[in-house]
């Protein structure tokens, strides 16, 4: 049967308990981030790269969780790929070949 009253049903947006604790914590996270560096002289990107070198693989496992899932990228190019490749073995050959910086904009 449908709902014909006008209240939606079901408990309203942001009032439910695991939004309550939610918000608790992600205070709280900031909280401990910020006593990091006046009570250990540390910083949360310290602790982290700490972490990334003592183990690599468990830091990863873990960090990758908050890694966004849904990127798209997409790659524009003008030429061809045969030149793009004779450009690239020119560069490669020549004497005053060095490592360059490639500097990348990013279209919203």
């Amino acid at each position: 049967m449908a709902n014909i009253s006008k209240r939606p049903v079901g408990r309203p947006p942001k009032t439910g308990g695991w939004q309550k604790i939610s918000t608790r914590m992600a205070s709280e996270w900031a909280d401990a981030c910020g006593l990091l560096e006046t009570k250990h002289n540390t910083t949360l990107a310290d602790v982290m790269s700490d972490a990334i070198v003592a183990s690599p693989l468990e830091a990863l496992r873990v960090l990758s969780s908050y890694i966004p899932k849904n990127v798209d990228v997409t790659l524009n190019a003008e030429g061809n790929f045969s030149d793009a490749l004779l450009r690239a073995s020119e560069l490669m050959r020549s004497e005053e070949a060095t490592p360059t910086i490639v500097d990348v904009e990013v279209e919203d």
